[in-house]
């Protein structure tokens, strides 16, 4: 079905149900934020990050098949309280989890992992050399622990893991029927290692 035919189904629900015990997302609870239903949900995946109980959703307990029971009562029978919670899950999605503020979230946490990964290799690296030469000449030693980072670090690198990055968010678009967003992932993949055949 199509995106506009999942959103119909969505909002033609009173509220939402995630009673999952281990979740990878959920991403339905996503998309049920997104369409306006409140939602009630085991603290399981990104619930925990999406919902502030009693604010823009519910969170219920593993073993509370009650309170999913009365969570639901209550919003049937208080139309402005189900207006209000629906309002408040879909201003949360558009604020915090669309696509260009994931991306650049994404983007921010790889280049602190890359920057981390950069320190700790020219760390060890470092180390080593100045543990062959301290005894010998203690001058050199310190001149190691000075060296220029990218003496140590490859450029390819970090454009080969951007790269596998972007490829991966283009499979995505594209399942998701995404065709300008995957066509943007692609040409990113290739201007950023254009003729690295392991990408």
């Amino acid at each position: 079905i199509t995106h506009e035919q999942v959103a119909k189904y969505y909002q033609a629900m009173d509220l939402y149900w995630v009673t999952s015990r281990v979740e990878g997302g959920p991403v339905p609870l996503l998309e049920a934020m997104a369409s306006g239903l409140p939602c009630i949900s085991t603290p399981v995946g990104a619930a925990l990050d999406l919902i502030n109980d009693h604010q823009n959703g519910f969170i219920a307990s593993f073993d509370a098949p009650e309170l999913f029971v009365t969570r639901s009562l209550q919003l049937s029978q208080d139309s402005e309280m189900r207006r209000r919670i629906g309002n408040e899950a879909r201003k949360t999605i558009v604020q915090e989890r669309q696509w260009s503020q994931t991306r650049r979230k994404l983007q921010e946490l790889y280049v602190l992992a890359i920057k981390n990964f950069h320190d700790d290799s020219i760390h060890s690296l470092t180390q080593k050399k100045i543990g062959e030469k301290s005894e010998k000449d203690p001058q050199n030693a310190s001149e190691k622990r000075s060296m220029p980072a990218e003496m140590f670090y490859s450029h390819k690198v970090q454009n080969w893991i951007q790269a596998c990055e972007h490829i991966n968010g283009l499979q995505m678009m594209l399942g998701m029927r995404e065709w300008k967003a995957a066509s943007r992932f692609g040409y990113r993949a290739i201007r950023i290692a254009p003729f690295d055949h392991l990408v």
